[in-house]
């Protein structure tokens, strides 16, 4: 409540997710088709619970090839590539703010890091690529990975 009581005179639309909507895969369906991104925002703390976190939200904005801006933390500081897949920026408002306004200003920036980080996605994340490590991991035996479209 106290972050969207400071939201509330900027010219942004609010937008949730239904109750019933916030487990992943229906999160998923909202996150795709309600919202038209341009530029993901993905603050987190850096803290002892922050530190065992993945970078869903970097994956989250890659799939649907939308530029982000992510906190300076190890979840997400090990994946995005500053101003090449991602925009890394230091938990203070000036970071945070310098980074909006890179990206709002720079559309080859913003084009730059929304295609490099859906080019990565497709080719290093998704399930495809990686069957042979979780084939490992279930103790079956790994096959050859497949080819995945990539812009």
């Amino acid at each position: 409540p106290t972050t969207l009581a400071k939201l509330a005179d900027l010219p942004i639309k609010w937008r949730a997710p239904l109750p019933g909507e916030s487990e992943y895969p229906l999160f998923m369906l909202w996150f795709t088709s309600q919202v038209n991104w341009d530029i993901g925002l993905a603050p987190l703390v850096d803290s002892e619970f922050a530190r065992t976190k993945s970078d869903i939200k970097y994956l989250d904005y890659s799939a649907i090839a939308a530029p982000g801006i992510f906190s300076q933390v190890p979840a997400y500081a090990e994946t995005v590539q500053h101003q090449q897949t991602g925009w890394l920026a230091e938990n203070t408002p000036d970071a945070w703010e310098a980074g909006l306004e890179a990206l709002i200003q720079d559309r080859e920036l913003r084009q730059q890091c929304r295609l490099a980080a859906y080019r990565y996605l497709y080719a290093e994340r998704i399930v495809a690529r990686n069957r042979n490590v979780w084939l490992y991991a279930l103790g079956l035996k790994p096959v050859e990975a497949v080819d995945a479209p990539i812009l």
